[in-house]
């Protein structure tokens, strides 16, 4: 048997990989890391106490990375229960024979059902919402099926979807999603999964607690004695699961995505290290992922053993937003492990497929007036969901013939719109579960903008900062930070980003933006102000999170003026708290 625990919030620490075996059921306990009654983190070992105020400052601690919490795991040759047969070598934890068999090409969609058990403490900290849990399968069935216009759409589509179990194990309907309040259970401790797991050769049980003081870990299949064990399943730390859970960098619900890759069978990319055998029964077991030294932190590239290391592939260690795949060989080895040792998960366990959720988090938000009339509507992906029938019109009964179109994507641009008028629009999700209509919702634009009035219009699709911005601090237009589109802007720590704006012979000057923010801790804000040529003024000041599109008349003053100024800042103090921006446009009359 092999388990690994998997701790991605360490990126302040060294990136050297530290083994340390996991506390498995019953296995002796040489440390403890829980939280107490008053919301410290407490963490002991044999040199003594130490106590932390939040869970972000204990994953960056010096105790963090003594006790190798990052990664624990056993050797693959340590099995505390023992196989009964002999395992099938084609995904056994010694070797990958990737068979044209398991691929994904022709074969059957896997169909998992999933229970949520959310152990929280009995103060209702940890205590995640619906909301939550609905996005975190919706991340799920986008990374192992790479659906397009998703985060996750350059990968492999795995045809292995999931779903929250609509009939529990004695036949009742369920909605898959259990809460029970204990501070133990919370602190990972006692025999949970004995009085309230259900049966893991039916479903994936993923336990959402404290997960110990690791940001997630899950037991892999294929080193024996572990399916059909109560403790079989999933554990991922509360603020790390769903979709913009506020913990960046890790809260776009990738740990569940990192710990489900183990559960079917996956080692992390830069196990063993840099090796020269066989890629087939050495490292990863993965022919199509580079070797690599040591877990990689953070975004972008490098190389360690003499050839790009895959930092961008779930089961390495970046930041949620800068991984977004599975390789083929990846997913032929996730199917062969489902088929040789997790059969029962997709032999009918757990009833059909979930309606989709409902479409949630427009963009405007509902009733906002001032909006430019070249808006960008956008909104949160909805769980289940495969397609969108989008909905426009004038008039709030939208009918058939006000359908504008079915997409994948969550964005949708009407064009240019009247002046200082009000519209209507609805998103129906769409999914093999069936049709769910969404809420309708409504704008009204400014009676001064128009797209050929448009003074600063910017997206951030190229890539780069366009000419007229300057920054202060560490400014980055990044993929998969966009509020539409494609870009949009990251601003770590303290750091501003600010653009000049002529308004001569203008009138009615509105600007209009998308913000948002991620991680911010009490204290911390993105500012929004505007310079008249002797005064700043601040339009808002929030820590928000979500994208949400915003609109303001900067006034009298403004109109004519050629030394206006615009500018974002925020004041956080670490990498891992941003802010967000997109969808910039000033526009006068």
């Amino acid at each position: 048997m092999k388990t690994t625990a998997t701790l991605l919030l360490a990126a302040l620490i060294s990136s050297a990989a530290i083994a340390q075996t996991p506390l498995l059921p019953g296995a002796p306990d040489r440390r403890q890391v829980y939280q107490d009654q008053d919301g410290n983190i407490i963490a002991m070992d044999k040199s003594g106490t130490k106590v932390f105020a939040t869970w972000a400052e204990f994953h960056q601690s010096q105790f963090f990375l003594d006790h190798g919490m990052r990664c624990g795991s056993h050797d693959r040759s340590v099995s505390p229960g023992g196989w009964n047969n002999p395992p099938p070598s084609d995904c056994s934890n010694t070797q990958t024979n990737a068979l044209s068999g398991y691929d994904p090409g022709g074969g059957d969609t896997f169909n998992i059902p999933v229970v949520v058990h959310i152990l929280h403490r009995n103060n209702g900290v940890g205590n995640i919402s619906d909301a939550r849990v609905y996005s975190q399968i919706e991340v799920l069935n986008e990374d192992f099926n790479a659906i397009g216009g998703s985060p996750g759409a350059p990968g492999t589509n795995g045809k292995i979807e999931f779903h929250l179990a609509t009939t529990d194990p004695n036949g009742n309907a369920t909605k898959g999603i259990n809460r029970y309040a204990s501070n133990a259970w919370h602190n990972d401790k006692g025999s949970y999964y004995n009085q309230i797991g259900w049966d893991t050769t039916r479903y994936l049980n993923i336990y959402v607690n404290s997960a110990g003081g690791n940001l997630g870990y899950a037991y892999l299949p294929s080193g024996g004695g572990v399916v059909g064990t109560n403790y079989d399943g999933v554990r991922i730390f509360y603020q790390a699961f769903g979709r913009n859970s506020g913990y960046a960098p890790y809260d776009q619900g990738r740990t569940a995505t990192h710990e489900v890759g183990h559960y079917f069978g996956l080692y992390h990319t830069f196990q063993g290290g840099c090796h020269s055998g066989s890629c087939s029964s050495n490292g990863d077991l993965i022919c199509d992922t580079n070797s690599e030294s040591s877990p990689f932190y953070g975004c972008g590239t490098r190389t360690t053993c003499g050839s790009p290391d895959p930092t961008t592939n779930y089961m390495d260690y970046s930041e949620d937003l800068c991984m977004y795949q599975f390789t083929p060989i990846q997913v032929n080895r996730m199917r062969c492990t489902i088929l040789n040792f997790r059969p029962d998960l997709v032999a009918g366990g757990g009833g059909g497929t979930n309606p989709p959720d409902a479409a949630t988090g427009p963009s405007p938000v509902h009733g906002a007036t001032g909006i430019s009339t070249t808006p960008s509507l956008s909104w949160q992906a909805a769980g289940g969901a495969d397609t969108y029938d989008v909905y426009f019109g004038t008039s709030s009964s939208l009918s058939a013939s006000d359908l504008v179109g079915s997409q994948s994507q969550t964005s949708y641009s009407p064009g240019l719109l009247s002046k200082a008028s009000t519209y209507f629009w609805r998103v129906d999700s769409v999914g093999p579960g069936g049709t769910t209509t969404g809420s309708t919702w409504s704008f009204t634009t400014d009676a001064g903008s128009g797209g050929s009035n448009d003074l600063l219009s910017d997206g951030f699709e190229s890539g780069t900062l366009s000419t007229g911005w300057s920054t202060t601090g560490n400014i980055q237009v990044h993929g998969n930070a966009a509020n539409t589109g494609s870009y949009g802007v990251r601003m770590r720590r303290s750091s501003s980003l600010e653009h000049a704006i002529d308004a001569s012979g203008k009138t009615n000057i509105v600007l209009s933006y998308a913000r948002a923010t991620s991680g911010y801790d009490g204290g911390e804000f993105l500012t929004v102000d505007w310079f008249d040529g002797s005064s700043w003024t601040v339009l808002e000041t929030t820590n928000a999170t979500g994208y949400a599109t915003r609109s303001f008349s900067l006034g009298a003053a403004a109109d004519g003026n050629p030394n206006l100024r615009i500018r974002f800042s925020g004041n956080a103090n670490r990498n891992n708290e941003l802010g967000l921006l997109d969808d910039v446009v000033v526009s006068g009359d």
